[in-house]
């Protein structure tokens, strides 16, 4: 209930959104067979692989918006 992430998809192009909808940091776990590969954080730039991590830290009102 504090989490909200969803995946959109677009032929080959895909983005991911995850949400950390509270005052505290949070570890979001992505258990989807549909997320899988690796995606790069718009805002950061840094990689993640979904196909190794599947736990990530949000901290608090954070948020990852990954495009593929």
């Amino acid at each position: 209930d504090k989490i909200m992430a969803y995946l959109r998809k677009n032929g080959n192009d895909e983005v991911l959104v995850v949400l950390n909808l509270s005052p505290y940091p949070l570890l979001v776990n992505v258990y989807d067979n549909n997320v899988e590969g690796k995606f790069r954080d718009v805002f950061s730039g840094t990689t993640i692989d979904f196909d190794k991590e599947r736990k990530n830290e949000l901290g608090p009102w954070g948020y990852m918006v990954g495009v593929k």
